[in-house]
């Protein structure tokens, strides 16, 4: 698969190796099921065997050759052949994306006219030729739920593949049965295509702003390219991710590189192969860009978009070190330990380039008595943080055993005051009375 999809039998050094997860291999497994006949002389094991006669005992009772408990009362079963078929169809055009994604190189200036481009072609299979005419965000305001924005069920796209097999089965299948799998294959379309507009990166302006740093946009589109770079600057300016002046110059100096020679352009990007991992697009204007003082704050921006795009290949891949280092409870110490050694082994290419010293030997014979008197200070610390806590639980009682003896003699003193002033009242009004 890898000298397939590479042309090389191995992993370059410091290459990332693409690794099929489940929805990449998709059309590998119906490959599989469509060339593969059934096999009814399969070998079954014992336990199998018994499973399958009492299913047929407790559906037939003990004369197996009587009429079938179940049965299809409305049609009889889909072919299979047909469904794979069309699974097949879209896994295939689905699998490059996912394929092409999967990597840890900074992809994001792509992600726009990919997304476009897979919805565009899932929508032209069941949307109507003339709402298909508008550009790559609009594409998210057809509603494909509408029957009246999607073409008749008889003239859905659902592959040569699947129509060839649909037609095979004409002895077996009527009319009827077809146009309800077409039908079925419509439904299909329309809810892949609803959760892709719902999730689509295509609504975020950064994205369509990120795709400016694309080559082929500013190659075969500049002025396109140029309006991107502006929603990208805005945004980032909005984020409070870069000043003013920093947006204003990054923007002068996009547009000069945009309008450098037509040959300048392809010789900078003739590294660039967007299918493929071999040079990422930070080397591409790392190489052009870095120590290059008319370029130096539209190089600010590129670092900070690129360094906003990180690809999903080593979770997916299984070659995460936090993914596969991370266990519960990890202390954050021993994850920046994990990563210092990592980036080490890393810069020098590989394990086998360590250059074991002997004082890298010696620091590893002291690891257990480090260990342990690293042990021994957090016993300490936890043995004084608990003494403080301690101690503030007991100050804890005795100011709220304080508050609640202060607001009981308030309490007596208030009540004693209005007796008080109750008695001093009745003395007056005597005084009064006898004048």
């Amino acid at each position: 698969m890898l000298k397939l999809i590479t042309g090389r039998a191995k992993t370059p050094t410091g290459g990332d190796r693409f690794i099929p997860n489940r929805g990449s291999t998709n059309i590998d497994l119906g490959h599989y099921k469509l060339c593969v006949p059934n096999d009814e002389n399969e070998l079954t094991s014992p336990s199998q065997k018994e499973i399958e006669r009492i299913m047929g005992e407790n559906l037939h009772g003990k004369d197996l050759n009587a009429s079938k408990v179940l049965a299809f009362q409305s049609k009889a079963p889909d072919p299979p052949e047909c469904k794979l078929a069309f699974c097949k169809t879209i896994a295939d055009e689905c699998q490059p994306f996912l394929q092409r994604f999967q990597t840890s190189k900074p992809m994001t200036p792509y992600l726009f006219e990919a997304v476009e481009k897979l919805l565009r072609y899932l929508m032209n299979r069941c949307v109507k030729p003339d709402l298909m005419k508008c550009t790559g965000p609009k594409l998210l305001s057809i509603d494909t739920k509408k029957s009246e924005n999607l073409i008749l069920s008889k003239n859905i796209d659902i592959g040569f593949a699947t129509k060839r097999l649909l037609g095979e089965t004409a002895i077996t299948v009527t009319e009827r049965q077809k146009l309800e799998f077409i039908h079925e294959c419509r439904s299909m379309l329309t809810t892949m295509i609803a959760k892709l507009q719902e999730k689509s990166p295509l609504k975020q302006k950064a994205v369509r702003g990120l795709s400016s740093l694309d080559p082929c946009v500013i190659q075969h589109s500049p002025q396109l390219a140029q309006k991107r770079f502006s929603f990208l600057l805005e945004e980032l300016n909005h984020a409070n991710i870069i000043n003013d002046v920093l947006a204003e110059n990054a923007k002068k100096e996009y547009l000069h590189f945009c309008n450098l020679k037509k040959s300048e352009l392809q010789e900078i990007f003739r590294p660039c192969d967007q299918f493929s991992d071999e040079v990422g697009l930070d080397t591409i204007y790392g190489s052009f860009l870095i120590g290059e003082a008319n370029y130096k704050h539209l190089w600010e921006v590129i670092k900070i978009c690129l360094v906003l795009s990180h690809g999903n290949a080593t979770v997916e891949g299984g070659f995460s070190v936090n993914k596969s280092l991370l266990v519960e409870n990890m202390h954050e110490k021993t994850v920046i330990a994990q990563r210092h050694i990592h980036d080490e082994i890393q810069e020098a290419g590989g394990i086998k380039n360590i250059h074991i010293s002997k004082k890298m030997l010696d620091y590893v014979r002291g690891a257990r008595k480090r260990y342990h008197e690293y042990l021994e200070m957090k016993k300490q610390e936890k043995s004084e943080k608990d003494k403080k806590k301690a101690e503030k639980r007991k100050l804890d009682i005795q100011v709220k055993d304080l508050e609640g003896e202060r607001k009981k003699l308030m309490m007596a003193t208030e009540e004693k005051r209005e007796a008080i002033d109750v008695e001093l009242q009745e003395l007056k009004k005597k005084q009064a009375s006898l004048y």
